[in-house]
């Protein structure tokens, strides 16, 4: 039995910038093996022998990551944009046997600016992954009283206990809260 053909030369190789489109654009590697034609058993073990693979597939996907952060992010804060407008007036003509007709002129482009407000989702969103010590709902239940504790009391206590750290205003309360005891 012969040796299976090694397709990475002239499959792979010279593809890897369309790989990494294909990854940014979303396609999973069952995809990209199809578009390449080579099987999913020959791709892994091209990745397992080609580093440069391995990181034109880890760099699409980081891509197409910080495409949608970056438009995440957009939405967040809300921008303009610029709107054109192809303005197309009727011209009246007579033609060769006497007759009237209507023709179409694209006589200017009207551009406008634009505005998307700021997504107040896409804010809170953000701000609950990248902040989370300061911007959750979780909350905590005191456990003598029943009583439900805001996100600064469970902030604050996760503070004093250590788990993370504290604005200095906040660190005062706590200092004061600790000499009063």
């Amino acid at each position: 039995m012969a040796a299976p053909h090694n397709k990475y030369p002239t499959h792979v190789q010279p593809r890897l910038e369309t790989i990494r489109a294909w990854r940014r654009d979303g396609l999973t590697e069952k995809e990209i093996c199809k578009n390449l034609g080579v099987s999913t058993a020959a791709f892994a073990n091209y990745k397992n022998q080609h580093l440069e693979l391995i990181e034109v597939l880890k760099g699409g996907k980081d891509d197409a990551i910080a495409q949608v952060e970056n438009a995440q992010f957009k939405a967040a804060l809300g921008y303009e944009y610029e709107e054109s407008k192809l303005i197309i007036e009727p011209r009246i003509e007579i033609n060769k046997d006497g007759k009237k007709e209507q023709k179409n002129t694209i006589t200017r482009v009207e551009k406008t600016k634009k505005q998307v407000q700021p997504n107040v989702t896409a804010q809170i969103f953000i701000l609950k992954n990248r902040r989370s010590d300061k911007w959750n709902d979780r909350r905590g239940i005191d456990e003598q009283s029943g009583r439900e504790r805001s996100s600064e009391e469970v902030r604050l206590i996760r503070a004093a206990m250590g788990e993370l750290t504290v604005p200095s205003e906040a660190s005062e309360t706590v200092d004061k809260d600790k000499a009063g005891s």
